[in-house]
């Protein structure tokens, strides 16, 4: 069964929608780095991964019980596991890692290669055949940023700090083209709630195990609100919007609507965050995005 996602509405107003969706949830999502940036002042990388799926499990279950929510089907269950793999545990974990490490301009440009790994992975699912200007564009971008981080780090840093960011991104492309698929079947909010209140007793049990209780103590009035943003907004609240644009517009289409995100947390960190720019990562920025733009209008031509 298919869930509907629009009702008496055109091709063009309905990808116009899912445009306008994805464009809220990107300038969201824009803002995970800088927050974790500030929750990682205090908290280690792997309690505020924790915490802000915690805080979000407790919202999203809360939401599912005003609205009566039925279970979901056993097929769907499991493909709420699998995304939360990436969209659960991968993407908030291992991007808060890396955030001990490395500056926010510096992820924002990793992450730029984001709505490829979306795309790969959305037309996995789907089980298309993607022409070879689609691989060509996808390697190029992919060995841009590769020479980036090779050029503007130490292997120290680059353990620590971009193995993390990669690792992210994979995760997250996984998770984005699963909740893609499920919200297919199911409204995109109930993909992230489910996500949430399914993986709620791991989470706790994990929180219970590696949060340390005394570092909360600790935390300011800017440190509560960057977690409290990044469980209510980047966990969960961002995907309501998110999914449902997957769903209508195609994981592949939608995806490129991520561009903008590299450009909206880059200036968030140099203008708010003190940061410092230089002319190679804003043009490696800048010929990232242009490669990750052609590896979308090749998907977008089979979509």
């Amino acid at each position: 069964m298919t869930y509907s996602t629009s009702i008496n509405i055109t091709p063009d107003s309905q990808a116009n929608t899912a445009v306008l969706l994805g464009l809220l949830s990107v300038f969201a999502f824009s803002l995970t780095l800088p927050f974790s940036k500030i929750a990682v002042q205090i908290l280690t990388g792997l309690e505020v991964g924790l915490l802000r799926s915690l805080i979000g499990g407790v919202m999203a279950m809360i939401i599912l019980l005003i609205k009566h929510c039925a279970l979901p089907n056993r097929q769907q269950i499991i493909r709420l596991y699998l995304g939360s793999l990436g969209i659960i545990y991968g993407f908030p974990i291992f991007s808060s890692l890396a955030m001990k490490t490395v500056p926010v301009s510096h992820g924002a440009i990793v992450l730029a290669i984001l709505p490829l790994s979306t795309a790969m992975f959305g037309v996995r699912l789907s089980k298309k055949v993607m022409p070879l200007a689609f691989w060509i564009w996808s390697i190029v971008g992919a060995l841009l940023v590769i020479g980036y981080v090779v050029m503007t780090k130490d292997l120290q840093s680059l353990v620590l700090g971009d193995i993390y960011l990669a690792l992210a991104v994979i995760l997250a492309g996984f998770g984005y083209a699963q909740s893609g698929q499920l919200s297919q079947s199911m409204p995109g909010w109930q993909v992230i709630c489910w996500m949430l209140v399914l993986n709620f007793p791991i989470i706790l049990g994990l929180s219970l195990a590696f949060v340390d209780f005394s570092h909360i103590n600790m935390m300011k009035a800017s440190h509560i609100g960057a977690l409290l943003f990044l469980a209510s907004v980047s966990g969960l609240f961002g995907f309501f919007s998110w999914n449902k644009a997957l769903a209508m517009g195609g994981i592949a289409t939608i995806s490129q609507l991520q561009l903008l995100q590299t450009f909206l947390t880059y200036g968030v960190a140099v203008l708010f965050m003190g940061e410092q720019w230089n002319w190679l990562s804003l043009i490696i920025c800048l010929l990232v995005v242009a490669t990750v733009y052609q590896t979308q209008k090749t998907a977008r031509q089979v979509s």
